[in-house]
């Protein structure tokens, strides 16, 4: 498995966890076969995610202006929420590879304006960080 299958998966958990209020990402974890080295990577970005939604939920609230996050498409918002958890919380991921990223899964999986939308958010977000 690449990390680009590791980031789908995560996208997955959290959109999971999300939707029906879990409060790990341990059952969608579980559930992965042949995840190769990437289930580490999985339970790390799902933890830290988790473990600083609150904080991640508010960066990206920032910048929707214009919107409100539970009017938001719920996976476009999990797409949203993986790649800002690599920007903000993962120092071995470059922020421009988080972004790409996301936005080739919002292609496969958002709405149709989701990849512009997805793309500026988190451009945003990580010039602030920079």
């Amino acid at each position: 498995m690449d990390r680009r299958k590791a980031r789908e998966h995560i996208v997955k958990a959290i959109y999971q966890q999300d939707l029906l209020k879990l409060e790990n990402c341990d059952e969608y974890i579980g559930k992965i076969k042949k995840a190769g080295g990437q289930k580490d990577y999985i339970r790390e970005v799902t933890g830290k995610w988790l473990e600083h939604s609150d904080e991640i939920d508010k960066k990206i609230e920032q910048y929707i202006v214009g919107w409100k996050m539970d009017r938001m498409p719920r996976l476009d918002l999990a797409i949203l929420r993986e790649a800002a958890t690599e920007i903000l919380y993962l120092d071995d991921v470059p922020g421009s590879v988080s972004i790409n990223e996301a936005v080739e899964l919002a292609k496969i999986y958002g709405t149709e304006k989701a990849p512009k939308f997805i793309n500026a958010i988190l451009g945003k977000i990580l010039r602030e960080e920079k």
